[in-house]
């Protein structure tokens, strides 16, 4: 939904998140609200956490967003889940543009979903870039409404109930000491609640050392997978990044993101995955998950805790789900 003068004008109307007054006065210089162009600022919030309810409060169609308001892993999550949050809300699209002092933020904005980023300090050659790019950007989000493969990515029953809860942005496992019980099952749709019907991004990591079998069940393809992200990290001698992680990642839809297991027996006996090194990948990748802006995350592990990756996972999770049946093991 564009936004409209007296004259019937359609512009885009913005909403701004800044740490300096130099890029407010920048902004308001080129955008002036009770101006005749194509794009006007309309309203500057001082906190992330306000951005959500005055985009919608303006009826705006874009954020822009300094990646200096980002201070910690906390506000990193809350980021990905109001970008996503805005770009899919109930009745129209709202984009989000990133301002990057530290060029590597960048990479971490369309991560999370912002469709355009621009350097910071904002200078007359970043407001001509965004001047190109900005309605093209909001172009593009309604294109992906109107196309009969959209999915609703938000469920406002669903909210309610996993905001109302225990389910307040956790690192989660779901383990028996048994097979067959319904582990990957109950992953799966928990995963799929979060990410799919709630919009939230949402990671299913599919943990399971004994095989994994979410990629069948998600009709997804295995080659990107949790053995080929341990190789990587070998490879880099115990280094892991986001974007190491993010390349071994496969969207399945809404704002939901699976890592596929080990879908071949031969990959069970992995080095790589086993011993001291299986340990040590798996705190690695337990260490760089909060820096991905996931609000939710869910290992679907195997039965056997001597493994390092379901240990470490049962270890560091925030929330683990053990399934029990009444048998006596």
């Amino acid at each position: 939904m564009l936004s409209t003068t007296n004259e019937s004008t359609p512009y885009l109307s913005l909403i701004v998140l800044l740490s300096t007054m130099t890029d407010e006065n920048a902004l308001y210089n080129a955008y002036p609200a009770d101006g005749t162009g194509r794009i006007r600022l309309m309203s500057r919030v001082r906190v992330l956490f306000e951005l959500e309810a005055e985009a919608k409060r303006y009826k705006a169609n874009v954020v822009l967003i300094d990646s200096q308001m980002i201070q910690d892993a906390g506000e990193l999550k809350a980021l990905g889940q109001i970008i996503h949050s805005l770009r899919y809300s109930a009745e129209y699209p709202i984009i989000t543009v990133g301002i990057c002092y530290d060029p590597m933020f960048a990479e971490t904005f369309r991560r999370l979903g912002a469709l355009i980023t621009i350097r910071g300090p904002i200078t007359p050659v970043e407001l001509q870039a965004l001047n190109d790019e900005l309605p093209v950007a909001f172009m593009e989000a309604v294109q992906e409404r109107l196309s009969p493969h959209y999915h609703a990515h938000y469920s406002e029953d669903a909210l309610r109930i996993i905001h109302s809860g225990e389910f307040q942005g956790h690192t989660m496992s779901v383990w028996s000491t048994k097979g067959g019980v319904g582990k990957s099952f109950i992953a799966r749709e928990i995963a799929v609640a979060f990410g799919v019907l709630a919009g939230l991004r949402t990671l299913l990591i599919d943990a399971d050392m004994n095989c994994g079998d979410q990629h069948t069940y998600l009709s997804l393809s295995p080659d990107k997978n949790i053995h080929g992200l341990a190789s990587a990290f070998h490879a880099q001698k115990g280094k892991l990044t986001p974007q190491m992680v993010e390349d071994y990642l496969v969207h399945y839809r809404g704002s939901l993101f699976v890592l596929n297991g080990l879908y071949d027996m031969a990959m069970t006996g992995s080095r790589y995955l086993r011993g001291a090194e299986g340990e040590k990948f798996a705190n690695a990748l337990a260490d760089v998950l909060p820096m991905m802006g996931f609000t939710y995350v869910i290992y679907d592990l195997g039965q056997n805790y001597h493994d390092g990756l379901h240990l470490v996972a049962l270890r560091r999770c925030t929330l683990n789900l053990v399934i029990a049946t009444s048998e006596k093991s």
